[in-house]
């Protein structure tokens, strides 16, 4: 997580990549932020902005390029089931329908996610997809 300097300081999760993208790597990058920023519906995940910056770590600083994407408060779909367990069948549709809804309106952008595990999908402070 990290504030958008830029927007009123909101929390923003920044998705950050390796420096010295080499140019096949840079194309992939641009792909993913062209679709990212087509994509308008509420059961995804919505891109803010991109570019590089210094990241900072105990070892040192380096510059690395991110993605600052729409923060989901309540995290991984994953780590929501390992804490409460399996769900019964009225909460498995209610995810399942809102995750379909998404998944929908990407397939008619002719967009596949092709990495769709429950590590990817995350939850707003309401707990929707």
């Amino acid at each position: 997580m990290a504030y958008d300097t830029k927007n009123n300081n909101r929390k923003v999760a920044v998705k950050i990549l390796n420096d010295n993208l080499g140019d096949d790597e840079m194309a992939l990058l641009n792909n993913e932020i062209t679709i990212m920023n087509n994509l308008n519906h509420k059961h995804v995940v919505k891109y803010l902005s991109h570019g590089q910056a210094d990241y900072i770590k105990p070892s040192g600083k380096k510059s690395v390029s991110y993605i600052a994407l729409e923060i989901a408060e309540k995290g991984e779909l994953f780590d929501f089931i390992a804490n409460t367990g399996a769900f019964c069948e009225e909460t498995s549709r209610y995810y399942f329908k809102q995750l379909i809804s998404g998944l929908e309106d990407c397939h008619a952008l002719g967009v596949s996610h092709r990495d769709m595990k429950a590590e990817n999908c995350f939850m707003d402070e309401k707990y929707n997809l």
